[in-house]
């Protein structure tokens, strides 16, 4: 979105990312429903029988485990299912352009590092033509905005102005 802007001739003060990569293989295929159930199968929570999402078992492993998401209302716990599953039907389409200025990257240092999602800043070199300044943040990717020291450091590191690695 950024060199979107850009190339419409918008100003664009800070391209700032908060613990996402663009992806490494291919998104996998599936319906809204498999999606969800991927999604669900991630947190540890099975699929009803029908298919259906189990929004009340979802929201219990949340309190659980990521104090933040877990006071969410089913309502709002829904709306962020069905923001996640559009997202992921999104990126099977979407383009990547290149952003001519720098990037601010915050990774979580608790987010774990695979072979199919690999965590690395420089996956963002073909779409960054800057410098890519990286703050980690000890936080998994789910408490990054909903931790209150996350979001304290995240914060902190804006306004002073984001010195980090390189």
């Amino acid at each position: 979105m950024a060199a979107i802007l850009r190339a419409r001739g918008a100003e664009v003060d800070q391209l700032v990312i908060v613990d996402a990569f663009p992806p490494t293989g291919a998104v996998p295929d599936g319906t809204a429903a498999e999606v969800a159930a991927r999604l669900m199968r991630a947190a540890g929570v099975e699929p009803e029988p029908d298919g259906t999402f189990p929004l009340a078992r979802y929201k219990e492993v949340l309190q659980r485990e990521n104090v933040g998401l877990g006071t969410l209302t089913e309502a709002e716990l829904s709306a962020m299912k069905d923001v996640y599953i559009n997202n992921v039907l999104l990126m099977r389409r979407s383009v990547l352009g290149r952003f001519d200025g720098d990037l601010v990257l915050f990774t979580a240092d608790r987010a774990a590092v695979t072979a199919d999602n690999p965590r690395t800043p420089e996956l963002w070199r073909p779409h960054v033509a800057g410098r890519i300044v990286r703050h980690r943040v000890d936080a998994d990717h789910e408490g990054m905005l909903t931790r209150p020291e996350a979001v304290a450091q995240i914060g902190q590191t804006l306004a002073a102005g984001h010195q980090g690695e390189k």
